[in-house]
């Protein structure tokens, strides 16, 4: 049996999802789980007590899944069973019991999202499927075997991830993970509503809101980590799960953001050493998740209040600027371009340990005219921000990509005042001129900046997306914007930045390199790399699923 403050930090580890916050040099049962559970190590995980001969290789579980395959059972009523008889089998002590329970609905959870998010798909043998995953190993051998099972179990899972009536993607893989994850969390909260099933109540926010149990008094962080940390983990799922509707869901957003509070992160701050590491992960996570859930609920303000305390808590320096800079290879004369400087606090460098994982293909242009990457030369070029200024119809170097003409592109800064707080200006600062450039950022060189935090590279990514959502499509001056932020990922230094966020990195860049006739070719090849690459078999990227 744990400790309660063994459970704490355990909790503390798996919402940070970072093993270098280990427990102990001896760690039990669950401690290993976690970091198992971190490195990707699923297999191993699976083979583990209690999680083994408790729960996915329990024997009446197992029959309850031959029931299933068999027709005998719902699908509803097979993973409520499942649930109940493994939470039987596990220790008696409530705490440990609870905790157990979370990781395996976290295990499903990160199941869904490597088949469907980061790759590698789960190497489920054609003939044997895996016999570590027990009871999940019968109905994936079934659905390979079986054509119109496999269609049954797809169809009835993405139909009890429809809320509202709205359809969830139809190609998402394996769906019946997230199934599982989200249940447990509802039993772990001891919510009177199930969003998996199919009622009309569970289509109203007030309702989904009301009838799920959420703490409506502070939090002890003495006594109600585990609480703290089932809610936290179930907004975590309800994101995920909103990931798969084309539109917002209310129901889902609503939900999420009661969840997701200021209180569970208070709950696991320490406050013996407030300005530790963990304390501004944990911090920075929070407001991160916060403005992810209120981007997919389409909350401005909210994005906005939420992005500005991100880079507060992150210590995150970063600015857009103009510079003068070089395109093509035989370009004598720089032009005005756009980069965003950017710079991380060192103690957030060092939450992580560095990632050592292979990076996605990044496709080259290989073009006989433009460079892979702008050469930067002089910072603060004002060119860009003048309204006034005539085009010099002389320069031959002044290229416009949008309709593939040679000018000056002209933003009218007139009524600019770099002393406003519009939202424009929190989501990206601006700075028209040198002298408005912090004196950090000053000293960066822009075409070999330094590594940022993987968490910091995340809030760059959360401030191109809350931009996109407020500004008009197809904006040139917008895509310029954009592109430079996206470049600020991906011109980090070789194998510092997350596999997923360098590959979300890529994406962004592919779609908005559309607009450009001479980068559209590569950004559809960049798209169908990424897409060919969900399917890789190496281990290499599957503990590289970051922080939500």
């Amino acid at each position: 049996m744990s400790s309660y403050a063994e459970l704490k930090a355990i909790h503390t580890e798996l919402l940070l999802l970072n093993k270098k916050h280990a427990v102990s040099e001896t760690p039990n049962d669950l401690e290993k789980a976690v970091q198992l559970l971190i490195n990707g190590q699923y297999v191993k995980l699976l083979q583990q007590e209690p999680f083994k001969s408790s729960f996915f290789t329990n024997d009446d579980i197992i029959g309850f899944a031959k029931q299933y395959v068999s027709g005998e059972l719902e699908l509803s009523a097979f993973v409520n069973k499942a649930i109940t008889t493994g939470t039987q089998h596990l220790s008696p002590s409530e705490d440990t019991q609870k905790t157990t329970l979370l990781i395996i609905a976290v295990l499903f959870l990160q199941f869904f999202i490597q088949s469907n998010f980061t790759g590698p798909k789960i190497p489920f043998d054609s003939e044997n499927g895996l016999p570590e995953f027990g009871f999940i190993n019968v109905i994936v051998k079934a659905a390979l075997s079986d054509d119109k099972f496999r269609q049954n179990l797809h169809t009835t899972s993405l139909k009890a991830l429809s809320v509202g009536g709205q359809q969830p993607y139809n190609l998402s893989d394996s769906p019946v993970f997230l199934v599982f994850s989200l249940r447990i969390l509802e039993v772990l909260q001891g919510s009177g509503l199930s969003l998996l099933d199919d009622s009309e109540s569970s289509s109203e926010p007030e309702a989904a809101v009301s009838a799920s149990n959420i703490p409506s008094t502070t939090l002890n962080q003495d006594t109600d980590v585990i609480t703290a940390s089932i809610c936290w983990w179930r907004s975590r799922a309800l994101q995920v799960q909103q990931s798969l509707f084309h539109d917002s869901s209310a129901v889902l957003t609503s939900l999420s953001s009661a969840l997701l509070t200021s209180e569970l992160v208070s709950t696991f701050i320490d406050h013996s050493n407030l300005n530790s590491d963990m304390n501004q992960g944990l911090l920075l996570i929070f407001h991160l998740e916060s403005s992810k859930n209120a981007l997919a609920a389409d909350i401005d303000s909210k994005v906005s209040e939420s992005l500005v305390k991100a880079a507060k808590v992150s210590g995150l320096q970063f600015i857009l600027t103009g510079c003068k800079a070089k395109r093509t290879k035989y370009q004598q004369k720089a032009i005005a371009a756009l980069t965003v400087l950017a710079k991380s606090q060192d103690s957030l460098l060092k939450l992580y340990d560095p990632e050592e994982s292979l990076a996605p293909t990044d496709v080259k242009l290989n073009d006989d005219l433009f460079l892979e990457r702008p050469q930067y030369e002089s910072l603060g070029n004002d060119e860009l921000f003048q309204q006034n200024k005539k085009p010099d119809t002389d320069d031959d170097n002044d290229y416009d990509y949008q309709s593939g003409e040679i000018k000056r592109i002209k933003i009218d800064y007139s009524k600019y005042d770099s002393r406003s707080s519009g939202p424009e200006k929190t989501l990206l600062p601006i700075a028209p001129k040198e002298e408005d450039i912090p004196k950090s950022l000053t000293e960066l060189d822009p075409n070999e900046q330094p590594a940022l935090a993987n968490l910091d590279n995340i809030q760059l990514i959360l401030r191109l997306e809350a931009i996109k959502a407020v500004t008009p499509a197809n904006n040139q001056l917008v895509n310029e914007e954009l592109i430079a932020l996206v470049q600020r990922v991906l011109f980090s230094p070789d194998s510092t930045v997350n596999w997923l966020i360098f590959s979300r990195g890529l994406w962004l860049r592919s779609l908005l390199e559309t607009a450009r006739p001479k980068t559209v070719e590569r950004g559809v090849l960049q798209l169908y790399s990424l897409v060919e690459e969900l399917g890789m078999t190496s281990d290499k990227t599957a503990s590289q699923t970051p922080s939500f």
